[in-house]
């Protein structure tokens, strides 16, 4: 897609929805659950381009901390109200540390080095992983020309990653030329985008393992200005179905995943399609990789991010596939 269709770039991406928050300016978003999955983790000041590890230095190759090449901010997710919507943990930082190391900003950039890439966060949560590669285009993909979009089930995570991503965007003005954001959609996955418009996914799915999954939420755009009539019990069950939408995985932790895995060969770009999807240990993270690399000689399927330790129950990794 040339830069110049940016502004056609909503009517040429979206089909059968219509957009809730977002567009070049929006607020609203957080995170939820401290430890989604059960696990820990906690919010770091920046994470280290080129480096890699959680905790010392972030996400290398096991020898020890790398020398940060520059520092990266977290995004700021202190407006998000954390009794609905997800909150960043290990997960959370992991993708993070993974799409700002020196290997995957390789790959990205001379993967996107003549194109504009569209950057789709499916089930954005507060918006810390969908907001961090917004402001940080350049160095993630050598240059700004970017237009990112989330998606969520969770109305009340919509509005809280779209003022995530804005505010981070603002805050990274004045030391880089932005990248567009486009909305934050209330839908069920890539539901809602056209074929093939995808050039790059992440999705840090509902992988606990979990007898059933929740029903999807049935409230409706106006729902946070009427919880106050509410009583404390329907919200209190309503806050806890959201919350549990974003860990419950159904069997193996796997049930949403594989909705998605299903649907990449649709929504990705025929020729440059990437997604980054993350796994823990309870979802058999190696029959996944075969099963991916069943798909034929078009796919490909590469390990480039692991937690390098158990974080409760869960080691957590993450997963490259793209078309070759």
């Amino acid at each position: 897609m040339p830069w110049d269709d940016v502004n056609t770039a909503p009517e040429i991406l979206i089909s059968g929805c219509t957009p809730r928050y977002g567009g070049a300016g929006r607020p609203d978003q957080g995170s939820g659950l401290s430890g989604k999955r059960l696990g820990g983790g906690g919010l770091s000041d920046e994470t280290w381009l080129g480096g890699g590890g959680l905790g010392g230095g972030r996400l290398g190759d096991g020898s020890g901390p790398i020398r940060p090449t520059r520092m990266l901010p977290t995004p700021s997710t202190t407006h998000v109200s954390f009794d609905n919507v997800y909150e960043p943990a290990e997960d959370s930082f992991l993708l993070l540390d993974t799409l700002s190391s020196a290997s995957e900003t390789a790959f990205l950039q001379e993967r996107f080095a003549q194109q504009c890439p569209l950057v789709v966060e499916v089930g954005t949560g507060s918006g810390v992983v969908l907001a961090f590669v917004a402001a940080n285009t350049s160095p993630i993909f050598g240059h700004s020309r970017v237009l990112t979009l989330g998606t969520d089930l969770n109305l009340f995570a919509c509005k809280a990653a779209s003022h995530t991503v804005q505010q981070a965007l603002k805050e990274s003005a004045s030391q880089s030329s932005p990248s567009v954001f486009l909305e934050i959609l209330n839908t069920d996955l890539t539901g809602s985008l056209r074929p093939h418009s995808v050039d790059l996914l992440i999705f840090n799915p509902p992988y606990v393992p979990t007898e059933t999954i929740p029903d999807p939420p049935k409230h409706g755009i106006d729902d946070d200005t009427k919880s106050s009539s509410k009583s404390k019990n329907s919200t209190f069950d309503r806050d806890s179905q959201l919350l549990a939408l974003s860990y419950a995985g159904g069997a193996d932790g796997m049930e949403v995943t594989n909705r998605l895995l299903d649907q990449l060969h649709s929504i990705l770009h025929l020729q440059r399609g990437v997604a980054y999807i993350l796994l823990c240990a309870q979802n058999k993270p190696l029959k996944v990789q075969e099963r991916l690399r069943n798909w034929g000689a078009n796919w490909s399927v590469e390990v480039v991010g692991n937690s390098g330790k158990k974080g409760g129950w869960e080691k957590l990794q993450i997963l490259r596939v793209w078309r070759t």
